[in-house]
Formats: C-alpha cells, structure tokens, sequence
C-alpha cells in the first residue's frame, strides 16, 4: 500500500478472499467485518444481494470508513434519481455502510451512491457498469 493510501481517511484495506474459517464476533470491536461463507470461502457481502427468501434486496459500501462521511443516499432509476429518499445507514462495526431495499419488478435499473450531498460514485462492488453520458459509470442492477 502506498505511502498516500494508508493516510486516507476515505479508505478501509482492501477485502481479501479467505481460503480458512474465521470466526469474527462482536466482541472484537472496530475494524471487523461481517463475512458470509461461499463455496467453502469466506468473503465480504456481494453488492447488490438479492435475497429471494426475505425479497429484499441489499446494497453495501465495504472501502468507506464510516467516520469520513455523515451519509450516503442509494439513487437510482427505481426511486426516479430521488437524492435523500433512500439513506444508507453504517454498520456498528464502522466498516461498511448498508441499506435494504423491498424487491424490485423485473428489469434493468440503473444506481449510484450519493456521498455527503456532494459526490457521486458508481458501486465499485458490482463490476456491471454503463457509461452515465456524463463522464462517469452507472452501476447496473437486473432483477
């Protein structure tokens, strides 16, 4: 890591794909993440998670500390670009930020997270991505 990066308050280490089981309680304080188990390795929610048991869908932001920002807003075509309609809260261990949403009809949606009312970004977790016309991406989310 960079001289650079390890001084940035935006930034959290990189998740990295574990080949052993880990046991990460509550107890262990800032700084741990919540891991879930997949074929047979443990890695960091996938973002967006569509959950067909509890028809939600859930959207994350692992590489923010959560002290570098007051909040984030999931925006998108499903809630007409509606800047602080769907707020993101941060999760007790400060290491992600989070939000779930009811399930969406079937289709194509395009999002993006809306940083301290100031800064757009694409979801960095979800590799499918299209341009927005402007000079960035839009996350794409298909239902």
């Amino acid at each position: 890591m960079q001289d650079a990066e390890k001084n940035c308050n935006f930034c959290i280490s990189p998740p990295k794909l574990l080949s052993r089981r880990i046991d990460l309680s509550p107890s262990m304080g800032p700084g741990s993440v919540n891991l879930i188990k997949k074929r047979g390795a443990m890695k960091l929610h996938e973002s967006p998670y569509i959950n067909k048991r509890k028809n939600t869908i859930a959207f994350y932001i692992h590489h923010l500390n959560a002290a570098a920002c007051s909040h984030i807003s999931l925006v998108g075509t499903f809630n007409h670009w509606a800047l602080n309609e769907l707020q993101m809260q941060p999760e007790k261990d400060g290491g992600c930020w989070k939000i779930e949403i009811p399930m969406l009809p079937h289709g194509k949606y395009y999002y993006k997270f809306f940083i301290d009312d100031k800064m757009w970004m694409e979801d960095i977790e979800n590799p499918i991505r299209e341009p927005d016309g402007v000079t960035g991406w839009n996350s794409v989310l298909t239902v």
